[in-house]
């Protein structure tokens, strides 16, 4: 294989790693504008939660069936917000630390912050 055969694989596999860059930012980029739409949805829920139960709390201090609906709404969010967060955490290669929730390279074997074990050595 002569010196220009080297180059143009040397570019291809370049190219190739730049486009799958790129793909991933590209990903990582709208699960970010999802996430945060989400979390923005979870801060109004709570201001309204917040809102319905201080009136029903002036009313007769009992809290009423729409609140209960709106706590399942909570509960989604939550949900949704977590699996958003798993899925963007498997694109840039990192995990949550299950005992102090900071974030870690994904070959780490302990957390940085508690020591936590996070996956068994190799």
């Amino acid at each position: 294989m002569d010196i220009f055969d080297q180059l143009k694989e040397k570019i291809s596999e370049g190219a190739a790693m730049a486009a799958k860059k790129g793909s991933e930012v590209i990903e990582s980029t709208k699960i970010n504008i999802e996430l945060v739409a989400k979390e923005q949805d979870l801060k109004k829920l709570y201001t309204q939660i917040g809102k319905m139960a201080y009136q029903a709390y002036k009313n007769d201090g009992q809290v009423d069936f729409e609140l209960n609906e709106m706590f399942n709404k909570v509960d989604d969010l939550i949900d949704e917000i977590d699996a958003l967060k798993a899925k963007l955490g498997k694109i840039k290669n990192v995990v949550k630390c299950p005992n102090c929730e900071n974030i870690s390279q994904k070959e780490d074997v302990y957390c940085s912050k508690c020591g936590y074990k996070l996956r068994d050595e190799d």
